[in-house]
């Protein structure tokens, strides 16, 4: 019996003394060390394994294993595990045995006064935490593009073990070895994470597309030098890499964000006082402000069809970015813009694209083709939405009109040169100077729809349309008219001529609104060749620029009526009563327009001609 003890005790201290040459930081006085406050004969290996009757097969565990738990599985849109099965000799079924915290740390050969930490208590709700246990590699199509797939299955790390094909908690956790990652040295990792070492030992970031992270090695987030250490304890966001948004366990939400969708992009996005300009983006998401709804959360799912009739109409971050992808400004991506680099699209054809080419394909996901629209009750709040008598809801059969339209998609209309548009020769910049030179390019959705100070027109603030002053998220101001109910009379816009703050600053971005309008609302601007009388009716009688034109296009192959962008507002105007005629003839300047302003009775137009 002397001998028996003898060798026990010889055993734990060469297991003890062995743990104390693993490093400067061993499993001495590491959270697996529960010794403090136990018995004094207790030896630091006596909580998990015993020489002789162990409890599995594996490791001598001596640890009571808890009995018939039913743990729920971490489950997503693209990733179904089912029931974790757990044979008794999983480590992941050992490991659970003190951390799913059914059971006391002190149910083996040794009792101790030490308790589980909130951060390590797992439960039984395992649903926010990475899966383990599966053998499913080959059964989740989405999964299957990322992971290795090699024969037999193993790992891209000889130190990241898979156990019988499975991950299993020892896959990503050493138990005796809190010094291999000493940056999160609680966390008992088999490798130092430092960027995403761990992650990237079963996911694959070689992989070309449609995998996930194929542009990872190449984007901001890999490449970034910003201090990360508050975030993840690595010395910079690059190297914290996965960890910066992920979280293995206790996830805020769906793959394992930390805080839940957009609250982990608002971490480093959304700082007040910073220098950087994106980390300023969603600056004020909580004032009442125009943006997109980032904060209506669970939305998104990965390959969702928003053209499907049970799809529900959001707009999330990465709907517009991808977090694995996003190159840093001055990357080359033109004409997409870097920050959107990676995000899926629809051509102007309606086609999915894998990886959008242009800044409009990414939009048109939500606004072309997309079921749903027009979204109300609530719509309104981005700003009053005209209901044109061409239904203007499907921006992207209105970039493609054969008739009127914005430069977005395909050239100007040959038929519409430059001098009856007033085109500036160069886009305006907000300090009055000029900017990119319109002739030679289409503009982007992002030349109208912005922040009020991008630094892609001079200012220092991020580009995009995250967060305006303006309605319908725009870069400057844009008036317009609102319907004012059954009845009565629409309130007239007064006028203001700054060339960048003015009431129509977006349109004198391109367009030479003095020119058009003239000075004093009597007479004609020298520049307006066509109308004659854009000064009479937005300066004089107060009437929006959006009353009459479209702003994107018009879906119409009529040249009479929709040239030029026409597409009357119908809350804001009506037919002409004795003939019922509703609209202007814009081949003879001839209008057949009831006008809702000023008192009563209504402004009537039979056959006014201009």
């Amino acid at each position: 019996m002397m001998r028996c003890l003898a060798w026990f005790a010889l055993l734990f201290a060469s297991v003890a003394a062995s743990a104390q040459l693993q490093g400067s930081k061993p499993i001495l006085n590491s959270p697996h060390d529960l010794t403090a406050g136990t018995q004094s004969s207790a030896n630091i290996c006596e909580f998990c394994h015993v020489p002789h009757t162990a409890k599995t097969t594996v490791g001598l565990w001596g640890h009571d294993i808890t009995p018939s738990q039913t743990y729920s599985p971490y489950a997503s849109s693209t990733y179904t595990q089912g029931a974790v099965t757990m044979p008794a000799g999983s480590p992941s079924r050992m490991c659970l045995s003190c951390h799913d915290g059914t059971l006391g740390l002190s149910t083996t050969l040794a009792s101790t006064t030490k308790t589980l930490s909130a951060e390590a208590n797992l439960g039984t709700n395992l649903s926010q935490d990475h899966p383990f246990g599966f053998d499913q590699w080959l059964a989740n199509n989405n999964l299957r593009d990322e992971l290795f797939s090699t024969t037999p299955r193993a790992t891209a790390n000889a130190s990241v073990k898979l156990w019988n094909g499975r991950i299993e908690c020892t896959t990503c956790h050493e138990p005796h070895r809190p010094d291999i990652d000493r940056q999160r040295p609680a966390m008992f990792l088999s490798v130092d994470n430092a960027k995403g070492e761990m992650c990237r030992a079963c996911h694959d970031f070689q992989k070309p597309a449609p995998n996930e992270l194929a542009n990872w090695m190449s984007s901001s987030h890999a490449k970034s030098s910003v201090d990360g250490v508050a975030t993840t304890g690595y010395k910079t966001v690059g190297d914290g890499a996965c960890m910066n948004c992920h979280a293995t366990h206790k996830g805020g939400s769906e793959r394992l964000l930390k805080l839940g969708e957009e609250k982990s992009c608002f971490t480093c996005h959304a700082v007040s006082n910073a220098s950087g300009r994106w980390q300023t983006a969603w600056v004020g998401n909580n004032l009442p402000k125009y943006m997109h709804p980032v904060l209506n959360t669970n939305l998104h799912k990965p390959g969702e069809d928003l053209q499907s009739g049970a799809a529900q109409r959001h707009s999330e971050c990465w709907d517009c970015h991808d977090s694995h992808g996003a190159r840093s400004s001055g990357t080359p991506t033109a004409p997409l813009a870097d920050s959107m680099f990676g995000a899926t699209g629809r051509d102007k054809n309606n086609m999915a694209t894998g990886s959008a080419s242009f800044v409009y394909e990414v939009c048109f996901k939500c606004h072309a083709d997309s079921v749903n629209k027009p979204q109300k009750p609530g719509y309104d709040a981005y700003g009053y939405s005209p209901v044109r008598q061409v239904d203007s809801h499907n921006v992207r059969l209105d970039f493609n009109s054969s008739v009127a339209r914005h430069n977005v998609v395909q050239g100007l209309n040959p038929a519409n040169n430059a001098a009856e548009l007033a085109l500036r020769t160069n886009m305006l910049k907000l300090d009055n100077s000029p900017g990119a030179l319109l002739s030679a390019q289409n503009i982007e959705c992002g030349e109208c729809h912005n922040g009020i100070n991008p630094s892609n027109d001079g200012g220092t603030g991020p580009n995009g349309p995250h967060i305006s002053d303006y309605a319908h998220i725009l870069e400057r101001r844009y008036e317009m008219n609102v319907f004012p109910g059954a009845g009565a009379a629409v309130a007239p816009i007064p006028y203001d001529s700054d060339p960048t703050k003015g009431t129509y600053a977006l349109c004198n971005k391109c367009h030479d609104v003095t020119g058009l309008l003239g000075t004093n609302g009597n007479s004609a601007g020298p520049k307006d060749t066509v109308f004659g009388n854009h000064g009479r009716h937005v300066i004089g009688a107060g009437i929006s620029c959006a009353v009459c034109h479209a702003p994107h296009g018009v879906n119409s192959a009529d040249v009479t009526r929709h040239k030029h962008s026409i597409n009357l507002d119908t809350q804001l105007t009506g037919e002409e009563p004795s003939t019922h005629n509703w609209y202007i003839d814009t081949a003879t300047r001839t209008c057949y327009v009831s006008c809702h302003y000023g008192s009563s009775p209504v402004k009537v137009h039979r056959a006014k001609r201009y």
